[in-house]
């Protein structure tokens, strides 16, 4: 009992909503919460049901799902740590989702009751419970397609809706000195003058138009944490378009900082710093609950990653000593290796017309990008006109609009012009399609090869990149969605330009960057698990020699005992 207490505890300090509650505090609420057990597939409770209880998950997994119509949409794989059906009970609905239990699973759970007392009793944990309700709410309103399948938002939020009030005071002040200025044209004037009038009530939606921007933009940034990185996503309408994140694994610090103005309105900066760089979330609500949330993922990611080096371990020692798997059926023999099979490969000219237009395509482990066709459009609408030209000029004479020129004359000269400038449109198509950008799984390339020219090739590790941000400048950029990555390599950079759909660019680079990083770990763990489990082999070894080399002594001393004994 007292052990399961302790482990309450243990989870309670862990979690973000209890941050700042003092030890008494937290052992006082621990003896508020019971325990529940929940069998694989067993529903803890299903969409539309009274909500009763709150419930925080000691041991195993459950799965966030909600009917919409005929279809049901996975909300959320919760883990250890994770809460849930808060939502319900702070705004007295019925349950919103149904959760059902992915294996067994050990919950702590609050009854209504003493649900509602902790609410009146903690400011501070109504406080860190308001914001997550917050969270929820607006992540369930919020498109975010770039997310992975697996990953869940656990928080999400714009800068402090002060500062778009604070920006909506401009547009306020013009409407009302527009009205005053209207009021004033009816009483002091005579009637007639329809441009003043007309004036003013341009100037009057003006003034509504700049408010309804300041709000879109105020609206269009946001700060999310999920279960693998910090993401800071910001958006200025018709110019700016940006997505700063880092995973959660390459955090190195976590702070907060505040004016006296800040905290008086309770807002404040929260500074993630990286490997990469830093992240920083300003002007948000809440900002030491933030950081106590970005710390809470941070330590369950690090926690997640010894847990699993751990077990990979275990399963090395005991490969090497021999010793049974638990989990794995000792007799079940080794699956045959899959069979390979063969592969059509495409001939040059197929594989050529193949990406004639293709702005993205992928060929084993290397992704191709090349330039927006917004791009080629630029440079190529001259010689596209001058050939429409000529096909128009020998259309119509051969319809006899004009007959000044004999037919076989026109279609040479014509057929001439026609081909100069299909030359000229050839080579900026060329240089267009040779222009492209590389993402392999060890480097990334900027490729230029002129037509019939030089080629000028960059490259650089993906171990050696310390950040990547893109940008959509411009109206064009957002319509026709392309814009420009820059990649920090040491001392230099690197810019794929006016890539299409370039956030889709970053995550392809964050991704070969996780997955790089994720295999050289693995080597040096796999260099480790072995040196370790040499060690445990030569010191099994050892051990059995000692323990042989003993009973050997031991029998040779029995033998003699024996036969001293049956001398005497």
């Amino acid at each position: 009992m007292v052990e399961e207490k302790q482990e309450i505890q243990a989870i309670l300090k862990s979690t973000h909503l209890f941050n700042r509650l003092g030890s008494d505090a937290i052992e006082n609420v621990a003896d508020q919460f019971k325990t529940t057990q929940i069998a694989k597939g067993e529903d803890v409770f299903q969409q539309g049901d009274d909500a009763n209880s709150f419930y925080i998950i000691l041991e195993g997994k459950v799965q966030v799902t909600q009917k919409r119509g005929n279809q049901t949409v996975v909300l959320a794989t919760l883990i250890q740590g994770d809460y849930f059906g808060e939502e319900a009970l702070i705004t007295h609905r019925a349950r919103s989702a149904t959760v059902t239990a992915m294996e067994k699973t050990s919950l702590l759970y609050l009854d209504q009751e003493h649900f509602y007392l902790l609410l009146q009793t903690s400011p501070q944990f109504k406080m860190n419970l308001q914001m997550a309700v917050a969270t929820r709410q607006l992540a369930r309103k919020t498109s975010l397609p770039w997310l992975q399948p697996d990953e869940v938002v656990y928080y999400i939020s714009r800068r402090n809706i002060l500062f778009m009030y604070v920006r909506e005071i401009g547009p306020m002040l013009l409407f009302f000195a527009v009205l005053i200025a209207f009021i004033a044209l009816y009483f002091n004037t005579s009637g007639g003058m329809v441009l003043p009038y007309l004036a003013a009530g341009v100037a009057a939606a003006a003034a509504v138009l700049w408010g309804v921007w300041n709000y879109i933009d105020w609206s269009n940034d946001y700060f999310i944490v999920t279960n693998r990185r910090v993401i800071n996503l910001e958006r200025i309408i018709g110019i700016y378009d940006s997505r700063q994140e880092a995973p959660l694994t390459t955090i190195l610090s976590v702070g907060v900082s505040t004016t006296q103005a800040s905290r008086v309105f309770g807002y404040g900066d929260v500074n993630i710093r990286t490997y990469t760089g830093l992240v920083v979330f300003d002007r948000v609500g809440y900002p030491e609950q933030v950081a106590a949330l970005v710390e809470e993922q941070w330590f369950r990611a690090k926690a997640t990653s010894r847990k699993e080096e751990a077990q990979a371990m275990n399963r090395a020692i005991r490969e090497r000593l021999g010793l049974p798997i638990p989990g794995q059926d000792s007799g079940q023999a080794a699956r045959p290796a899959a069979q390979v099979k063969a592969t059509y490969q495409p001939g040059f000219l197929q594989e050529w017309f193949s990406h004639v237009y293709t702005m993205r395509f992928e060929e084993g482990s290397t992704i191709t990008y090349r330039r927006h066709w917004f791009n080629l459009i630029q440079t190529t609408w001259k010689p596209a006109l001058l050939i429409l030209l000529g096909i128009a000029i020998i259309v119509l004479r051969l319809i006899g609009v004009f007959d000044f020129f004999s037919i076989p004359t026109v279609l040479i000269l014509c057929g001439i012009w026609i081909l100069v400038f299909l030359g000229w449109y050839l080579y900026n198509y060329i240089d267009w399609r040779n222009d492209i950008f590389q993402i392999t799984s060890e480097q990334i390339l900027d490729i230029d090869r002129k037509p019939f020219g030089k080629e000028e090739k960059k490259a650089a590790p993906l171990d050696n990149i310390l950040s990547v941000q893109y940008e959509r400048l411009g109206i064009t950029g957002l319509l026709f969605n392309f814009g420009t990555v820059y990649i920090t390599v040491g001392g230099t950079k690197f810019t794929f330009d006016e890539v299409y759909n370039p956030s889709e660019v970053q995550q392809d680079i964050f991704r070969r960057m996780a997955e790089r990083n994720a295999r050289k770990k693995k080597q040096e763990l796999q260099a480790e698990r072995e040196r370790v489990t040499d060690w445990f082999a030569a010191y099994h070894e050892v051990t059995q020699e000692e323990e042989l080399r003993r009973r050997m002594e031991q029998e040779e001393q029995d033998d003699l005992d024996f036969d001293l004994g049956y001398k005497g």
